[in-house]
């Protein structure tokens, strides 16, 4: 095993259920049970104190990053933004970002042309996706 300890692996596979899309596509108790499952097989002397300390430290870290996120973005657009704002993308879930992950940026601007319709923000978050989706691409040529 590459972790140095049991605590170690216990954080990957916390974040391993908490990101992939097999794992987000079952109920949570089954989740809970394929856990239990997990660590009983790999560091069955991790207790369920620890357990649920490794659970809590990732969801608020989880918190800290997506607020450093939205902070940088806020910050590379010019603008400022509130606690409230913050507070709001933290609660984002995984299937709102799947959905504007999927948009088409390209008829969103389209259909903003064909409006005559300007809106600054707007069309700097849709560079601002654009250049996210092409590099993205190119990641993935890689």
């Amino acid at each position: 095993m590459p972790f140095k300890n049991d605590r170690e692996f216990w954080i990957f596979v916390e974040s391993v259920l908490h990101t992939s899309q097999m794992a987000k596509s079952l109920e949570p108790k089954q989740i809970t049970a394929l856990a239990e499952y997990i660590r009983s097989q790999n560091c069955p002397q991790l207790s369920y104190d620890d357990w649920l300390d490794i659970e809590k430290s990732i969801i608020d870290s989880k918190y800290v990053i997506m607020g450093s996120l939205a902070s940088g973005l806020t910050q590379a657009l010019g603008g400022t933004t509130s606690n409230k704002a913050f507070e709001e993308i933290r609660n984002l879930d995984s299937g709102f970002r799947d959905t504007v992950a999927n948009i088409d940026l390209e008829d969103i601007e389209r259909k903003l042309k064909e409006s005559k319709i300007t809106i600054p923000d707007l069309t700097k978050v849709l560079d601002l996706a654009k250049s996210y989706q092409k590099e993205k691409k190119e990641f993935k040529k890689i």
